[in-house]
């Protein structure tokens, strides 16, 4: 039998999870060369959603890098070229991630006026109750791959019948455990802060001056770069559910406070 939290970590949990995530990701590139590149299994057409392929070209000595959609390269009646500048690209992520950088430090003063711990073991909770609720559909899932098992040998359905079946359930408890699989991480990263008895967004202290991408801090904090037809660059973050959960949490407070001296100031004139 195995406990979770049993003992000390070597590393944190929210560490473990990079790792895993730049073990995952860090595939060898395409040209054949030995080097990741920054944005490497990142960049996705947003039209086709197909990964977005990085090239480089030479003009008159310089060297240009430019990413275009893998779909078009393959067949351009497909999907157009979607053609940005990893520049550009560089240059919106930087961007985003400092912003989000500046939000997490300044939620944390704002938390740091309320009971910062309380947000995070309210979300832990949350999180825990969404992890129970996927597991339920694992479960039932699970249960109906058996029904539809004992209608097929019975004869009640055909197999193409059962077979249609199984692959819906079967969908169903792969996604559940996909759903299961995000919100471990996110787990891990919140309990990290918790077992060192600090906020989960001083975390992002060590980047508030970050002037510069690398690999690392790409895989941390960006889920994927999104490039439009006219060349707009989205960039979707990673956190972004915790970030939500802590600025609604924070209105929440806001709201009791309000209400708090409503309450004290209608007591005062009666």
């Amino acid at each position: 039998m195995r406990t979770e939290n049993a003992h000390d970590a070597i590393i944190s949990p929210s560490i473990f999870d990079m790792v895993q995530k730049l073990m995952l990701e860090d595939t060898r590139s395409p040209s054949g060369d030995n080097s990741v590149h920054l944005f490497s299994g990142k960049v996705f057409c947003a039209d086709c959603q197909s990964t977005m392929t990085r090239k480089k070209t030479k003009s008159a000595g310089k060297e240009y890098v430019y990413f275009v959609c893998n779909a078009n390269k393959v067949d351009r009646k497909v999907c157009d070229a979607h053609t940005v500048k990893e520049q550009v690209v560089y240059d919106a992520a930087l961007a985003v991630i400092q912003a989000q950088v500046s939000l997490a430090l300044n939620l944390e003063i704002a938390l740091g006026k309320l009971n910062g711990i309380s947000w995070e073991r309210r979300e832990m909770e949350r999180i825990a109750s969404k992890i129970a609720r996927q597991e339920e559909v694992i479960e039932h899932n699970k249960q109906m791959k058996a029904h539809v098992y004992e209608d097929f040998k019975t004869e009640m359905i055909t197999r193409e019948e059962y077979f249609i079946f199984k692959a819906e359930f079967d969908k169903n408890i792969q996604e559940a455990k996909e759903a299961i699989a995000r919100l471990v991480g996110n787990k891990n990263q919140i309990s990290s802060g918790l077992t060192e008895q600090q906020s989960w967004l001083a975390q992002f202290r060590e980047y508030e001056n970050i002037q510069e991408l690398n690999r690392r801090v790409v895989v941390n904090f960006i889920d994927r770069i999104e490039i439009t037809e006219d060349k707009q660059v989205h960039v979707v973050l990673n956190n972004a559910d915790q970030f939500q959960a802590i600025m609604e949490f924070l209105e929440e407070e806001k709201a009791k406070a309000n209400a708090k001296r409503v309450i004290s100031f209608i007591r005062e004139v009666s």
